[in-house]
């Protein structure tokens, strides 16, 4: 994962993300481990390249879309 820019702030309290920060990977803004609620050991993980951070906004929209996805899947299972 990259460095976060010199100006980076924190999509949460708005403060700058100097050296620990994690960038979304939706919406592309940068949060600190903690105004995510995230351990050291799980920032650590999350900077592995194989994982994807999606920032609790994100994270939120995206449990909504899938949500009304399966609803919409099992209205039309039962129509056929």
């Amino acid at each position: 994962m990259d460095s976060p820019p010199e100006d980076a702030k924190c999509g949460k309290c708005k403060a700058l993300v100097t050296t620990k920060g994690l960038q979304c990977d939706y919406c592309d803004r940068w949060y600190h481990p903690e105004c995510e609620d995230l351990t050291d050991s799980e920032y650590e993980m999350m900077r592995a390249p194989r994982f994807k951070f999606f920032c609790k906004p994100c994270n939120e929209q995206a449990t909504g879309i899938l949500k009304f996805l399966k609803e919409v899947k099992t209205k039309q299972d039962n129509m056929d």
